[in-house]
């Protein structure tokens, strides 16, 4: 956990479906981003899905996909129960899916600036998609030769249908109210993600907008939830463990990746995502 109470988590297995119910009680976690997808289909009850773009509420048989890195946060609404089924695909394994399906890249919210989308599943879908997380859940729980083939194979299938559903009825999770600090707050996140190898100081960020470096603060606060320096850092560290991946070198990726100097890059690295640069690269290779 960082000094925001944010949290990031390793996904552990490269492909994961679980359903969760009352057994699981309420998740109370802060907001959290992964090094991997998710996708969230709500079985019964409403919840409050939040992301660094606003809150939304969800409702049964709304779809949530949420792109890898992206900070979220759902809670029952009212805290009644909600189950979901929620299926977690890390990012070096969506990767290699694209690289033979690219046309998929929308089912992984791609296409969304806020990080996130969400449909609604009718009952035609809402049968197909139940029965392929039925039978990944059931296939991951076992050691059987060629189940790992299998798997990919309904995830795939799963994609596909997700895929069809991103050009249908889709919403952003811009939340219910959009004013002009939202507006704001999302052109902010859209500059950064685009510079994130220049200078983001605030007293930049200030001459871009022409609005004083308090004020931006507290709109980004206000509306994400979180820090706009917190922002920046977890979408440079995001920027750099995708460097890291693709081999380039670590004095590369720290310039590359807007951290200026490798022992604030290397020191930011190890707060945030729990292990160092070079121990990321030794893993990841």
């Amino acid at each position: 956990m960082n000094k925001d109470g944010k949290l990031f988590e390793m996904l552990e297995t490269d492909v994961s479906c679980v359903k969760k119910d009352i057994r699981y009680g309420i998740d109370d976690r802060p907001m959290h981003n992964h090094d991997g997808y998710e996708a969230i289909f709500l079985l019964n009850g409403t919840a409050i899905v939040e992301t660094e773009g606003g809150r939304r509420q969800i409702r049964e048989g709304d779809l949530v996909v949420l792109r890898s890195g992206t900070l979220h946060h759902g809670e029952p609404d009212n805290r009644h129960r909600y189950d979901r089924v929620v299926i977690n695909v890390k990012e070096s394994t969506a990767r290699q899916m694209l690289t033979k399906r690219p046309e998929l890249k929308k089912a992984f919210g791609y296409d969304s600036c806020y990080g996130a989308w969400v449909c609604h599943l009718n009952s035609k879908n809402t049968d197909e998609f139940m029965d392929c997380s039925d039978s990944l859940e059931h296939i991951l729980g076992t050691d059987e030769y060629g189940s790992d083939v299998l798997a990919r194979e309904i995830l795939y299938r799963m994609l596909v249908l997700i895929n069809r559903l991103n050009g249908e009825e889709i919403g952003s999770m811009d939340g219910v109210f959009y004013n002009e600090k939202q507006k704001l707050v999302q052109m902010v996140q859209a500059y950064i993600d685009l510079h994130l190898s220049d200078d983001l100081s605030l007293l930049f960020l200030e001459k871009v907008f022409l609005y004083s470096g308090s004020y931006l603060s507290k709109c980004f606060k206000l509306v994400t939830g979180m820090s706009l320096q917190y922002y920046i850092i977890k979408k440079r560290i995001c920027l750099a463990k995708h460097c890291i991946e693709k081999g380039m070198e670590l004095k590369d990726v720290c310039d590359y990746a807007g951290f200026g100097n490798y022992s604030n890059f290397s020191r930011t690295f190890l707060s945030y995502a729990g292990e160092s640069p070079m121990d990321y690269r030794k893993r990841t290779r």
